[in-house]
């Protein structure tokens, strides 16, 4: 399947730190992104985005909709640095625009998150830094971990896995919706609504879904000694 089909269903990039991992919480996000359908995009190698992806691989691929990509930091000519992408990595995508080092390598620009309905920045380095700067330079959905709201207080953040999940769902629905206004990255698409009323929207949501699913299971219930009273010999 190509890429283009995954950006349909939604692809949530995950930034951060390459040494350290942020366990639990981005390998239960990583996970929850599995479970939700959508495709988890990272930079491929160590650290958050490591976890972050042993974490999506963990649901079965026939309990998934979506893939676990890794973007490789490579030069012109495809070579890749030692270490990418990382063994949970399912579709690698090779990017050959240098514009960066890591070490005595040539790395990419960083334009793969175009390709990503929302991002998720942990905390990290420069590069992480320069992925922050990048979807706030071009307006993109964004989600940022308490370490960086001070130094990006109108973006939203997030708590918890429940707190990060209600906004990626809240935003990807919307992008569903509203697929003109996100090609255009611009990052009040959910008219300036808080993380705060995002995760209230989404509670009330799942609230009213397990409303219609308990009555439909009665509704189908009734239907059904309806059915056995209407046969011969019932009562």
């Amino acid at each position: 399947m190509s890429l283009a089909s995954y950006k349909r269903r939604g692809i949530v990039y995950i930034s951060g730190s390459t040494k350290e991992t942020h366990t639990p919480l981005s390998y239960d996000l990583g996970r929850s992104i599995a479970l939700s359908g959508y495709s988890l995009m990272t930079g491929g190698g160590a650290g958050v985005a490591k976890s972050a992806g042993e974490g999506f691989v963990s649901v079965p691929k026939e309990e998934r909709k979506g893939v676990n990509i890794g973007v490789v930091w490579g030069a012109v000519g495809g070579y890749d640095i030692p270490g990418y992408p990382n063994e949970f990595v399912e579709l690698k995508a090779q990017l050959n625009l240098p514009s960066n080092k890591i070490g005595d390598h040539r790395v990419t620009s960083r334009n793969h998150l175009n390709d990503a309905t929302v991002g998720i920045i942990f905390p990290g380095d420069s590069l992480t830094r320069h992925d922050l700067d990048t979807c706030v330079g071009y307006e993109h959905p964004t989600i940022v971990h308490p370490f960086w709201t001070d130094c990006c207080p109108s973006l939203w953040d997030f708590r918890d896995v429940e707190d990060c999940m209600a906004i990626v769902n809240a935003v990807i629905r919307d992008s569903l919706k509203r697929p003109e206004i996100h090609a255009l990255k611009v990052a009040n698409v959910l008219s300036g609504k808080t993380a705060s009323q995002l995760r209230n929207e989404e509670s009330k949501r799942t609230l009213d879904k397990g409303k219609d699913n308990e009555e439909y299971a009665k509704e189908q219930e009734r239907i059904e000694q309806k059915r056995l009273l209407a046969q011969p010999g019932g009562e």
